[in-house]
């Protein structure tokens, strides 16, 4: 049923979807923070590099199209700009680490209180010219677990961290499940052209004034992968 859907809503998109290669498939798209910012716009397509040159980005090649099931955004820190064991976070936490075993919090007290600003925008999508999705509130992806890395400290009697750094890092880690956390439906689904003009862009009323380094947003977005549908003049 989902790849009838799929193949329906390519149709709809003005595509051929007789000879295409459906299969379930993923974008990543990401775009750097900048304090003070108010407006960002990802790369969604291979041949586009704004934001330059991202390790960890998932783009669209221009022969095919995408079908939107599920959108995501998280927020993450790298250690550095080629880093691709980054943790993607759903809200602006303090206690974690850049990585899954790692040392050195990503969010001090004054950036996780500025970072909150991010989830007062919302994202647009327009493909070829044609507004597809017109605001898109971002506060939907905020999601604050109830366990989460530090927790126990709030007792009288913390826990005793298991030795190893391995074993260490993960004693008060926080709740995450990335097949559905920060993640939201798009129902009609939305379809992504690879030779059309897609963009895909972040608008808030006041971006934060403080960031930490390499600070990242990143988008997820979760569908059907139709290859071969587009043609490329």
């Amino acid at each position: 049923m989902a790849f009838q859907n799929a193949a329906n809503a390519v149709k709809r998109a003005g595509l051929n979807p007789g000879s295409a290669v459906l299969s379930q498939s993923y974008l990543r798209l990401e775009v750097p923070l900048v304090a003070s910012a108010t407006s960002y716009k990802f790369d969604v397509l291979v041949n586009e590099s704004v934001n330059g040159t991202i390790n960890t980005q998932q783009k669209l090649n221009l022969q095919d199209a995408f079908v939107a099931n599920q959108i995501g955004f998280y927020l993450g820190v790298p250690s550095s700009s080629t880093d691709t064991a980054f943790r993607l976070l759903t809200y602006p936490a303090i206690n974690v680490t850049s990585g899954f075993v790692g040392t050195g919090t990503v969010f001090s007290n004054t950036t996780a209180a500025q970072a909150y600003a991010i989830y007062s925008g919302f994202m647009q999508l327009t493909v070829n010219q044609r507004t597809v999705i017109t605001a898109w509130d971002l506060a939907r992806h905020l999601f604050i677990p109830s366990t989460q890395l530090g927790a126990g400290n709030v007792t009288t009697a913390a826990f005793a961290a298991p030795t190893g750094s391995a074993a260490a890092g993960h004693i008060y880690d926080d709740n995450f499940n990335a097949a559905d956390m920060g993640m939201y439906p798009t129902e009609p689904n939305v379809v992504i052209a690879g030779n059309k003009k897609n963009d895909l862009t972040i608008t808030m009323p006041a971006g934060p004034s403080s960031i930490p380094s390499n600070a990242r947003l990143v988008c997820i977005i979760r569908g059907i992968l139709a290859q071969n549908v587009t043609p490329i003049n």
